[in-house]
């Protein structure tokens, strides 16, 4: 990919941590979605 050789470590980075409060937001929607039930 072009991109990673531009942004490198910066890029993998944040996206690492996008995915970990992605998770976590899916994580907590379904506790929610539990709880109402």
């Amino acid at each position: 990919m072009l991109i990673h050789g531009y942004f490198g470590v910066d890029l993998e980075l944040t996206w690492k941590l996008v995915k970990e409060e992605v998770n976590e937001l899916k994580i907590l929607r379904i506790k929610e979605e539990l709880e109402k039930n």
